[in-house]
C-alpha cells in the first residue's frame, strides 16, 4: 500500500479539477520514499504559460515561492516580492525540476496497487488520472481516499495537520508532498486504517501438506478463514475435495468449526 500527496497549481476561474498542473509529488511505503519537484510550464515563461494552462498565475506563483523557500531553494525574503520577480526568482532554480510526466512515471516506477491520499477522491486522485490519461498511462492503481474513514473521529476538522497532531501531540511540515504523505501513513497506521484482513495458512492444519493446499486453492480457499467460509455455506455431503485422508479430514474439520 502506497500513500501519495500532490503539490499543485491554482485554477483560474472555470476549469476543472482535471486540468490543475503538478509543482510537487510525493509517494511512501514504509520507510521508502520518491519524492519530485516538478515544473508544469518547462521550457515555457511561467507567467504566461500558466495563463495558457487555465492556471492562476498570481495564486499559482506564490505557491510555488512558498514552496520552494520552504525547502530552503528559495530565499524567504522572495515571498515578499512581486509576482514578477517571484517568477524570475523561480526561473533561475528550476532547470533541475523534473516535467510532470517524467514525475508521474516516477511515481508509477516506485510502485502500483493501492494508493492512498487524504480528500484524494475529490482532489489528488482527479488530477492524477487526468495525468494518466494526459501520458496515455494505464496503470493498475486502486485509488483509496482516507477522508470518509477519518471523518468517523468526529473532530471539529479533519484536515491532515489538525488529525496529526491531534493522534500524536506533533506538527510536521505541511504542504509538502512526501511529508503529508508520510504523515497520513502514519495516521492510517496507527487509526489501522486500509488494512489487509489477516489470514492464517491452510497448511497451519494438520493434515494440510502442500498437495492438499493446492487442490483447495484451486477451489477459491486459500486460508483457514476462506475454509470456515465455505464450511458455513456447506453441508458435511458437499465435501467432494480431492485430498489426504479426505473423509478424516472433512469430519475434523466440521467438528473444529462447529458447523453440522
Amino acid at each position: 500500500m502506497f500513500f501519495y500527496d500532490l503539490e499543485t497549481t491554482f485554477l483560474r476561474k472555470g476549469f476543472k479539477r482535471e486540468d490543475q498542473q503538478l509543482f510537487e509529488v510525493g509517494i511512501v511505503k514504509g520507510r521508502k520514499t520518491y519524492s519530485q519537484l516538478t515544473d508544469p510550464v518547462k521550457g515555457y515563461p511561467i507567467i504566461s504559460r500558466l495563463q495558457e494552462l487555465g492556471q492562476h498565475p498570481g495564486r499559482s506563483i506564490r505557491f510555488w515561492t512558498k514552496l520552494l523557500a520552504g525547502k530552503g531553494i528559495l530565499n524567504t525574503a522572495v515571498k515578499r516580492k512581486s509576482i514578477e520577480e517571484q517568477a524570475k526568482h523561480i526561473d533561475k532554480v528550476r532547470k533541475d525540476f523534473l516535467s510532470p510526466e517524467a514525475a508521474v512515471k516516477g511515481m508509477l516506477a516506485f510502485g502500483t496497487g493501492i494508493w492512498v491520499a487524504h480528500n484524494g477522491k475529490s482532489f489528488d486522485q482527479k488530477i492524477m488520472q487526468a495525468h494518466f490519461d494526459r501520458y496515455r498511462l494505464t496503470p493498475a492503481i486502486d485509488f483509496k481516499d482516507s477522508l470518509p474513514e477519518i471523518r468517523k473521529m468526529k473532530l471539529t476538522t479533519h484536515s491532515l495537520g489538525f488529525v496529526y497532531n491531534h493522534l500524536f501531540g506533533s506538527t510536521f511540515r505541511q504542504h509538502h508532498a512526501a511529508d503529508d504523505a508520510r504523515a497520513l501513513q502514519r495516521i492510517c497506521k496507527h487509526l489501522k486504517l486500509f488494512t489487509a484482513p489477516q489470514t492464517t495458512p491452510l497448511r497451519s492444519i494438520r493434515g494440510i501438506g502442500p498437495k492438499s493446499e493446492q487442490v483447495f486453492k484451486g477451489a477459491g480457499i486459500a486460508s483457514v478463514e476462506d475454509l470456515k467460509a465455505w464450511i458455513a455455506t456447506h453441508n458435511r455431503t458437499d465435501w467432494k475435495f480431492k485430498v489426504h485422508h479426505s473423509s478424516a479430514l472433512a469430519n475434523k474439520m466440521f467438528k473444529k468449526f462447529k458447523i453440522f
